[in-house]
């Protein structure tokens, strides 16, 4: 199980995996007044960015999920680097289990309240989160066609190089959000 390459190729320099900046991610932290030994499960954990910060500035411990060999490996990679390896663990597997539709923002937050869960707190990205997020993978995406030249995947990332400026600025800046949300079982 991978996600498409495309992703692992845009996002490979990411340290984050989604429109959040790596200053919110510590507000979310701090908000959330973590305590050393404190338990987190990460799911969709990319890199390790957020679950790996924490375990340095908070003492936390955890496990995140990943479907990314590439993330989960560079995730383990991060927990080495910030010494805290021994407190977080990762795991490539499917963290979603089935796909579902996405909500509208009221919808999302009252189907976590369903799952027998409360919301205690969340971040939710901006269009400078969603510009950072996008141009980076544009730039990436650019110094692996150059790195990369006789690769045969090249032309679907040229062409995905070349219409993702447009169709970024076009619909999804705008029109979707994306946010991280705290959850305590009942």
């Amino acid at each position: 199980m991978d996600i498409p390459r495309i992703f692992n190729i845009s996002e490979s320099a990411h340290r984050i995996h989604d429109p959040i900046s790596p200053e919110k991610l510590a507000i979310l932290g701090a908000v959330l007044r973590l305590k050393s030994g404190a338990r987190v499960l990460d799911l969709g954990s990319g890199s390790g960015e957020m679950l790996c910060t924490w375990a340095l500035d908070h003492g936390v411990t955890g496990i995140g999920v990943d479907m990314s060999p590439l993330f989960t490996e560079q995730a383990k990679l991060r927990a080495v680097e910030l010494g805290v390896a021994d407190q977080v663990r990762f795991i490539h597997d499917d963290a979603a289990g089935s796909i579902s539709d996405f909500l509208l923002l009221p919808e999302l937050v009252a189907s976590f309240g369903r799952l027998g869960c409360d919301v205690v707190e969340m971040v939710l990205a901006d269009q400078d989160d969603w510009d950072r997020y996008e141009a980076a993978k544009w730039l990436t995406m650019r110094r692996w066609l150059e790195a990369n030249p006789g690769d045969e995947f090249s032309k679907e990332v040229r062409a995905k190089l070349t219409s993702e400026p447009g169709r970024y600025t076009a619909y999804t800046r705008e029109y979707l959000g994306w946010g991280i949300f705290a959850l305590m079982p009942r």
